[in-house]
């Protein structure tokens, strides 16, 4: 059985970040600083917003590319000791194919990491309150300061968060303070990346299910998954999901998986209603499982229990 009732809020929190983006719109996704999903208010203050650019074949270093939004930064409303950094899943056809580039390129610290996502988080900056754009691990270091800090990605979003998480751990030195929480996450790395990665990041939970073909990619070059990734089955989860290439990937799916009762799935909003339809009830084969009520104010990050 895989039950864990904070992940499953960490996993709304990244589903909102996603919402954040679609809510835009086409004519929209040049806006950096987007009003964040009115549902990650209730319990957190953003502060600081994080784009980045896509384009293919790591041409975002000559520039090539238009900025969109990434994820945010947010410090909790209930204990202004606790920071999230939320890095948004994969939107869009362009950022498809950047996925799917899965040529190595070395990594800055240890081994050898897929050139599309890495391109992707090398062209991360940070936009604070004043709308200014800098240095992405900058930003966020100096808003955390002391402070705890979960990295949250899912997708896409786990591959990025997973490389911002070793630089906050190695470059900015975080240590202890710091941790990762990471959905659906492609591979990220071959062994000596993702070993590396472990040896220096203490506190770190991935949650890969068995059906979700996305954390089986890429297959070559010996990409390889993060050490301490759980990949849990069907029969395992707290939720039956529909199974379909969307059904099994979806951040909202996840969250369900791993608490069933983490929300009201039938009392979705719109933007969420197609992505809710593929869970279709508790698992019954699941002993305990919680029914499904109004979801609840995000826990405070705290509460994580991350350590393998």
């Amino acid at each position: 059985m895989i039950y864990d009732p904070i992940a499953a809020q960490m996993a709304l929190l990244v589903m909102y970040a996603e919402d954040t983006f679609d809510e835009l719109g086409t004519a929209g996704k040049g806006n950096l600083r987007p009003p964040l999903d009115g549902r990650v208010m209730q319990g957190w203050k953003p502060l600081g917003y994080f784009c980045g650019r896509d384009a293919l074949l790591d041409t975002q270093h000559i520039g090539l590319g238009d900025p969109v939004f990434y994820g945010f930064l947010a410090q909790s409303l209930g204990d202004a000791t606790q920071f999230i950094a939320v890095v948004r899943g994969t939107d869009g056809l362009l950022e498809w194919l950047e996925d799917g580039e899965f040529v190595p390129m070395k990594h800055p610290l240890a081994g050898t990491v897929e050139s599309g996502f890495y391109s992707i988080y090398s062209s991360l900056q940070y936009i604070g309150a004043d709308g200014a754009a800098g240095s992405l691990l900058d930003g966020i270091a100096t808003a955390v300061g002391d402070n705890d800090l979960t990295v949250i990605g899912h997708s896409l979003g786990s591959t990025l968060a997973t490389y911002l998480t070793l630089d906050l751990a190695v470059g900015k030195k975080l240590g202890s303070a710091l941790s990762a929480c990471l959905f659906a996450s492609p591979r990220p790395g071959d062994s000596a990346f993702t070993e590396y990665f472990d040896q220096h990041v203490g506190a770190y939970k991935v949650f890969n299910y068995s059906l979700d073909l996305v954390p089986q990619v890429p297959k070559f070059f010996g990409y390889g998954a993060l050490p301490r990734a759980r990949e849990f089955e069907p029969q395992e989860a707290q939720a039956n999901i529909r199974s379909s290439l969307d059904g099994n990937h979806h951040a909202v799916c996840y969250s369900a998986m791993l608490n069933y009762a983490a929300a009201d799935w039938t009392a979705m909003p719109a933007v969420d209603q197609a992505c809710a339809a593929c869970i279709l009830g508790p698992n019954p084969q699941v002993a305990g499982v919680g029914i499904a009520a109004p979801a609840p104010v995000p826990a405070p990050v705290a509460a994580v229990a991350v350590a393998a």
